[in-house]
């Protein structure tokens, strides 16, 4: 059985059956992201490519501060991104681009929108002390990147705690 410790920073979520959309809509020929946003997709693909082709130190490179001096703690970065980082899930599920346009016709609305950087890495199993008929789905146990502004660049930062730990 998986415990869940609230002290660390995977994120457990109810499942209540909204999933992503299936493709994002095509924007208009005029209609370009931001550059903050077009920055953040450059590092979450970066991230993605050197996971993809093993390249340790690069995606390392793509990392906030903590999340590098967690690294350290490790015999090597690809040590410490197998035991930490869902790779296959991230190298298979994380959106090119990660931004879409925004389906919102308000004015002031941001007309840009982005995908989660979340992916599903365990369900929970039934515990006898919670009333689990009160929830509709199983629960889901989410490892969840986020992208952080260090200085003038992006980073992503994640939970430095292995899954298998909780």
């Amino acid at each position: 059985m998986l415990a869940v410790c609230p002290a660390l920073a995977v994120t457990v979520v109810l499942s209540l059956g909204q999933q992503p959309a299936a493709s994002a809509p095509t924007p208009p020929a005029n209609l370009q992201p931001p550059a903050d946003l077009v920055q953040q997709d450059t590092v979450v693909q970066g991230l993605v490519r050197a996971l993809r082709t093993s390249q340790w130190e690069t995606a390392l490179s793509y990392c906030s501060p903590a999340v590098k001096d967690a690294a350290k703690e490790y015999s090597s970065p690809e040590a410490f991104f197998r035991a930490v980082v869902p790779i296959e899930k991230v190298v298979t599920s994380t959106r090119n681009p990660i931004y879409f346009p925004s389906s919102s016709s308000h004015p002031s609305k941001n007309p840009w929108g982005s995908y989660s950087f979340a992916y599903v890495i365990a369900e929970l199993e039934k515990d006898p002390a919670i009333p689990w008929d009160l929830i509709m789905r199983p629960s889901k146990v989410y490892w969840q990147g986020y992208l952080k502004q260090v200085s003038s660049h992006w980073v992503v930062d994640f939970p430095t705690t292995p899954p298998g730990a909780l």
